[in-house]
């Protein structure tokens, strides 16, 4: 079906197109671990979900509202669609993770999913896409020098990172020095958990620290 490009694309042709893409090396004496997790989208829906709560603005390249126009208003967006990173070229980052898993997997597609962030229409009965490759099937140990060569390319240049390696180093502080939590947040959560636990349903309280 043709488009016309003069007009702005209606919702449903970027509404819930993520990227979902984990790049992993496994850890070894020789070998750097990476790890890529990222959405198709400029930022993850829940970040405007939290400003909606918030009550504060978003940045205009963040969204569309439901006319396909730019807006600075979570609420709106969140009626529209999120902007893809990247632009059109981002776009058709997304839309080959559509065809995959979506298309080659049999799922439904995103835009006819229902939302994730509620129980209006059901199960969203999206589909999933997962590829592993053997290196050793590839280039053997010749993976194993590349990742660490291209690893010191990246790390050593000031101000680069290697991406997974900031969640790193904030999971092996969080180990040690705890998660500080907003109080009205943790309220909600226990709150949540006595109505929850009426049902039968067994929940862990958090400690605040």
């Amino acid at each position: 079906m043709l488009r016309d490009y003069n007009q702005p694309p209606s919702p449903p042709q970027l509404l819930f197109i993520h990227l979902h893409v984990k790049v992993k090396a496994l850890r070894s004496q020789r070998t750097n671990r990476t790890h890529k997790d990222q959405s198709a989208s400029v930022v993850a829906k829940s970040e405007i979900m939290l400003r909606a709560r918030t009550g504060k603005s978003i940045p205009a390249h963040w969204a569309l509202d439901e006319h396909g126009q730019p807006t600075t208003d979570p609420n709106l967006a969140l009626k529209g669609s999120m902007a893809p990173s990247g632009g059109y070229k981002g776009f058709g980052i997304g839309l080959l993770v559509e065809i995959l898993a979506s298309c080659l997997s049999g799922a439904v597609l995103s835009k006819d999913a229902s939302p994730f962030s509620g129980t209006k229409g059901g199960p969203p009965s999206t589909g999933q896409c997962f590829i592993a490759l053997d290196p050793g099937a590839y280039s053997g140990d010749t993976f194993i020098e590349r990742i660490n060569t291209l690893a010191t390319a990246i790390s050593v240049q000031e101000g680069a990172h290697l991406p997974g390696s900031k969640g790193q180093v904030n999971r092996e502080r969080i180990a040690n020095e705890g998660v500080m939590v907003n109080q009205e947040l943790l309220d909600k959560i226990n709150s949540y958990k006595k109505c929850k636990s009426s049902q039968g349903r067994s929940f862990t309280y958090l400690q605040y620290r």
